[in-house]
């Protein structure tokens, strides 16, 4: 495809073959770039504007994600998009019901898109869509001759005990999160039940049990902070926020900045502090999703300005960097 390039450098086509050909070869930034070339020739090239959104939310983008997918979809609503990516940047906005009406079509289509799951519960959750998300669980289970993916049971099991009035309402629940395969799921299912229970000690030995099977996984981690504070113990549940921070990729710093940021949501120069900090610690797609906010209030602002672009930048040296040594 390059050498066909040199013969034909105006071809939408065969850059579109390029970027193609490169993004499955993992160099994700010649894919972007000759993405952005295709738009030089066709600013309204659907594809294109789709594919280069798609890239940006797998560096984390997911402002510049979302408004080039559905740019892209703007001008022709029957092009293809990975669904993971769309969701991806629907959830980092907020737009919980736009994510549920992309995603719950597609499941009914074909509910063997175990890959959906996970999303199913999280917007769920914030809809308060947990009956409805159940029916998908269910019907995922009861396919003939197919398996159903991990945390299926798990995700049934949360949803129940969040239902649960009766000890035999958190029984059924308990039942649930045992035919759960994936162990640190199973566990933290289990833990939940018995948080809610008020049984604290075997809460927090069902946690311990996952987490040494899955060091650093987020929700076990966060349902561990919650037991102690719910103990008292404040000094063992700073240990473990700053180890969510650690796993997270975040400084004290950055999260003393965002309690800050969300305490005074009109405040520039926290936004702008909070952004710094996150860059400095090569936290750059956060950060650039940061000097978007600051953007939205302060279309002009310099230093934003500025940095977002190099932000932008530094994001996708990231992601490809990562792709090609088989981090991601």
């Amino acid at each position: 495809m390059a050498r066909l390039l040199t013969y034909h450098p105006h071809s939408i086509e065969d850059w579109i073959g390029y970027a193609r050909c490169a993004a499955n070869c993992n160099h994700l930034h010649k894919a972007f770039d000759a993405y952005q070339r295709v738009l030089s020739f066709d600013p309204h090239n659907a594809d294109a504007l789709i594919a280069i959104g798609q890239i940006e939310a797998r560096a984390g983008l997911y402002t510049d994600g979302l408004h080039h997918i559905q740019q892209g979809l703007a001008i022709n609503p029957k092009a293809s998009v990975d669904t993971i990516s769309y969701i991806s940047c629907l959830i980092a906005r907020a737009q919980w019901l736009e994510a549920w009406q992309w995603i719950t079509p597609i499941l009914k289509v074909n509910p063997t898109y175990d890959d959906l799951y996970p999303y199913v519960y999280r917007i769920a959750r914030h809809l308060g869509k947990l009956q409805e998300a159940a029916e998908y669980f269910h019907t995922r289970i009861q396919i003939g001759n197919e398996e159903p993916p991990s945390r299926i049971h798990a995700y049934l099991a949360l949803i129940k005990v969040s239902q649960a009035k009766t000890p035999q309402d958190y029984l059924a629940a308990a039942k649930e999160a045992q035919q759960e395969v994936w162990a640190p799921m199973r566990y933290y299912a289990g833990a939940v039940i018995l948080f809610q229970c008020h049984d604290l000690t075997h809460a927090l030995k069902l946690v311990n049990k996952g987490l040494s099977l899955h060091p650093g996984d987020i929700a076990l981690l966060q349902l561990k902070e919650t037991i102690y504070q719910t103990q008292h113990k404040q000094t063992l549940a700073h240990q473990i926020s700053d180890e969510i921070a650690y796993q997270e990729g975040f400084t004290p710093q950055i999260l003393i900045l965002q309690k800050r940021v969300a305490q005074n949501p009109q405040d520039i120069g926290l936004e702008l502090q909070l952004a710094r900090a996150l860059q400095q610690h090569g936290n750059y797609a956060a950060a650039a999703e940061v000097y978007q906010q600051v953007l939205q209030r302060h279309p002009h602002d310099e230093e934003a300005l500025q940095q977002l672009l190099l932000c932008r930048q530094n994001a996708l040296d990231s992601l490809d960097i990562a792709v090609k040594q088989g981090k991601l």
